[in-house]
This record gives C-alpha cells, structure tokens and sequence, in this order.
C-alpha cells in the first residue's frame, strides 16, 4: 500500500476495480486500522458483481483514458487471464504468491519510473475528482431539461492564455509526449526543444489554464506557431488535454491564439492533420473552425476575413 500511495502521490491514476460488496470495501477504507489507501487517493472505481472486463472499459470511459495507459493488478489467475484475453492492450501484473514478495511486484516496470514532476502531475487525482462534479452537474442540469450550454455556462469558465513562458518548460514538453486524442499532429518535443523554440524569434509558444467553479485544472492546452514570410504563419502544434474536452475550451484558445497572431501582423494561418489511430477526436477541428481545405491536404485560415471572437462560447478569456 505505501508504494502504491507513492506511485498516486508522484502523478499516477488509481483507479479500483473490485468484485466485492460495495459496504464491505467502504468499511475496510474508512475503519480498517492498517489501510493506507483511502477512498480520496482513487480517481474512480468500480465495485460490484460484474465482469472486470466490463469494468475496466467502463472506467476507461470515465476516465477519458486509452486502455493501452492501464496496469490491471491482481492476484487471481482467474481474473488476470479474462484481462488479458478482453483486453489485451491492458498491461497485466499478477501478484505473487509469496506475501514477502508482493511489495516489489511493480518495481520492474520501466513505464512507473519518471524523470520529472509538474504541478498538474502532483494534482492529479483531485482533478480527476473535480471531473466526476462536473459530470453530477452535467447530469443535474439534463435532468432539469437544461442543454449542454446551460451546463457549460453553469460551469463558470476562466481560461488563462500565456505565450512563450520558460516557466512551463515541464508541463509543455510532457504534453507533447503523452497527448494523444486531441492532438492535430502529435509531434514530440523534449524541454530542450521547447526552450528552442519560446527563445526563437520566429516561434510562438501559446499555452493555457482553464477554472471553473470545481476548481483548476492547470495547464492543459499548447499551440506552436512557425512565422513566416509574407504575412503568414503555420500551426505546428494544436492539443489539448483529454480532461477538459467537451467545454469548448479548444475553440477559445484557438480564438485567443489568432487574436494576438493578427495582432502581430500575421494575416494567415496555416495547418496540417496529421491523422494517426489515436487522434480522431480532432479530425474536424479545423473545418468547423474557419479552416479551409486546400487540394494537397492542408488548411488556410484567413485571419483578416473571420472575426477571431467567439461571443458563443461561455469562457471568459485573459491574455495572452
């Protein structure tokens, strides 16, 4: 337990997946005077009779998680060989045995060890709580006849956009590395790489943070802009965190990212998506948002023609 709460502590996701009586696993949590795990270190669970297949899809689902970014570890053979054989993109640990030997059963797994930690990483568990209020309000407001706007406006929003800070080094590079889904070319860049490119005179590093009324949830967007001749500009990067999407925030940074180009001169913006297995989620992202196709694949975006605010979208922007 004290390993696997350092393992929570230093940036990773636990999530419980027990065939058992809900009451009883509560009552171990809370009254169990060895229990170091408590129910606040658990992103989700999912506690009942049903197949942990099932379960585990389920809480890929709430998580907004690729299967492929779950350990599944138990100590039945039983339940380890369902896993393996449903969902073989999980990665399955079995307990040993021994009991002496169980502490160290996930020390050799290259994929726990890290280099560097951000804020985000160390705030982790407690954002992805905050998400799972947001999905009560989402439910609360539904169930009152309320639409999705309603929801979103509910929410309060506040983005925060800034460009080329040195500061976020960390948070930028990891995001490049581990953002997946909304990702509009999922190119890969280490600290040293983005340091680069914030110091050159022909980049752009645009970055932002988004709160709403169940608290922040740090840094969660990038965009990199290339300058060149002309007038014109070329987005090199577009992502975005898998936490915050649904509430629009990409088209506000977006909005917010063409503002201050225009405001540089640039009066175009070009763009390529670059599709992989991964990344469908942004497959229409630039059509839907002023973006026109050209013959050999990519984007334009005439930056003089569209207005770059969107009075529809219930985010309050500040910077960059």
């Amino acid at each position: 337990q004290k390993r696997v709460l350092g393992l929570q502590q230093r940036g990773f996701i636990l999530a419980m997946c027990s065939k058992n009586n809900e009451a009883d696993v509560d009552e171990v949590m809370e009254q169990h005077p060895h229990q170091l795990l408590k129910a606040q270190n658990f992103a989700a669970r999912r506690v009942n009779w049903q197949p942990k297949p099932d379960n585990m899809k389920a809480l890929a689902q709430e998580l907004n998680l690729g299967l492929d970014s779950f350990i599944f570890v138990d100590d039945s053979d039983y339940e380890c060989n369902a896993i393996r054989h449903a969902l073989p993109q999980v990665e399955v640990v079995q307990v040993p045995a021994k009991p002496v030997e169980i502490p160290g059963c996930l020390d050799h797994l290259a994929r726990l060890e890290i280099t560097s930690l951000t804020a985000e990483d160390l705030a982790k568990t407690a954002m992805y709580r905050q998400e799972a209020k947001r999905r009560s309000k989402l439910a609360a407001v539904t169930a009152a006849s309320g639409s999705i706007d309603d929801y979103l406006r509910s929410l309060d929003m506040r983005m925060t956009i800034a460009r080329d800070d040195l500061q976020q080094l960390a948070r930028l590079a990891q995001m490049t590395q581990k953002t997946n889904q909304f990702n509009l070319t999922t190119r890969r860049y280490s600290e040293k790489d983005i340091a680069s490119m914030i110091e050159a005179d022909d980049r752009f590093v645009y970055h932002f943070s988004l709160a709403d009324i169940f608290g922040d949830s740090g840094v969660v967007g990038l965009a990199i802009v290339s300058r060149e001749e002309g007038g014109r500009a070329q987005l090199d990067t577009f992502l975005m965190s898998c936490r915050v999407i649904g509430r629009r925030a990409e088209e506000a940074f977006l909005d917010g990212v063409r503002r201050d180009l225009k405001a540089r001169g640039i009066t175009q913006l070009g763009a390529r998506y670059l599709p992989t297995e991964k990344n469908m989620p942004i497959a229409d992202f630039l059509p839907r948002n002023d973006f026109t196709e050209q013959a050999d694949g990519s984007y334009i975006c005439d930056l003089a023609e569209i207005n770059t605010s969107k009075e529809d979208v219930p985010i309050a922007v500040q910077g960059p």
